[in-house]
């Protein structure tokens, strides 16, 4: 299981053999834990990716450092990468068996939440009391292990980071990796950017994960959401392998593949835009 401990270790690593790259703290979790950034270029455009908003997802955490770690020495021209490889470091230990749960969940198996049972990617401001509408639909009206959006957008010291490191660096587009299904979401609420286009028609040369919508709960309040809807650039969530949460780990072979393909094609096409 990839989470905190995991990390750190490949962010020595990171600083050992990768000098070409940088890392910050953007944030701490509810447990006071780091949020890390890498940083790989200096190019003028910035790109954002983020993993780890699920707990039972940290094999997107996993993939984010390797493809760091194959990341080209002299970075990419005139694009840098701002990687958000554990966004719910408190989750993934979670799930790792490291931290106990909260006291109404003794539950880790489906642990998706942060340490206060808030799913962050519904804790963004963008349709989120329609979010929180279609979950309490579904019987969620309070801190759960997944889907239970918090009581108001950014409620969680995790989802602030993301939003104070939007306010700082000027991105030019945003991914969020997520399993599974291997989809490509890419408009919020109608709202398509301009630019989208060019990297939908990237992902269909290069890829045969499906360009879709999200449908129920998954339609609002995400960080893709967020981003277009603040931003109106363009965002988009990466949906990477088949099966059920969490994915084996014998099927990271294929995800690395499918996602370093899909990155390279958005750094690509963020240069050339």
């Amino acid at each position: 299981m990839y989470a905190y401990h995991e990390l750190i270790y490949d962010l020595i690593r990171i600083d050992v053999f990768q000098k070409e790259m940088s890392f910050f703290s953007i944030g701490h979790s509810c447990l006071g834990q780091n949020i890390y950034c890498v940083k790989a270029g200096t190019g003028a455009k910035n790109a954002l990716v983020v993993a780890g908003h699920h707990s039972l997802e940290t094999i997107l955490s996993r993939f984010l450092m390797e493809y760091l770690f194959r990341f080209p020495k002299d970075g990419v021209q005139d694009v840098t990468l701002y990687a958000v490889p554990l966004l719910n470091p408190d989750g993934a230990d979670i799930v790792a068996g490291r931290i106990k749960p909260p006291d109404y969940s003794s539950d880790r198996i489906d642990w998706q939440a942060n340490y206060r049972g808030v799913d962050l990617n519904h804790n963004y401001d963008a349709g989120f009391f329609l979010a929180k509408k279609k979950v309490e639909d579904e019987g969620i009206f309070g801190p759960n292990p997944t889907k239970y959006g918090g009581e108001a957008p950014f409620s969680e010291p995790e989802t602030r980071a993301i939003q104070n490191l939007c306010k700082k660096i000027p991105f030019d587009v945003a991914v969020a990796l997520h399993s599974q299904g291997e989809e490509i979401y890419y408009e919020y609420d109608g709202m398509i950017p301009t630019g989208t286009d060019a990297y939908l028609q990237k992902f269909k040369e290069i890829s045969h994960y499906k360009i879709t919508k999200p449908k129920g709960t998954a339609s609002h309040a995400g960080m893709k959401d967020w981003f277009i809807k603040t931003y109106g650039k363009p965002a988009f969530t990466i949906e990477a392998g088949v099966g059920k949460n969490p994915l084996p780990h014998t099927l990271f072979p294929r995800i690395y593949r499918d996602c370093a393909t899909i990155l390279d094609a958005v750094i690509e096409t963020t240069r050339k835009l």
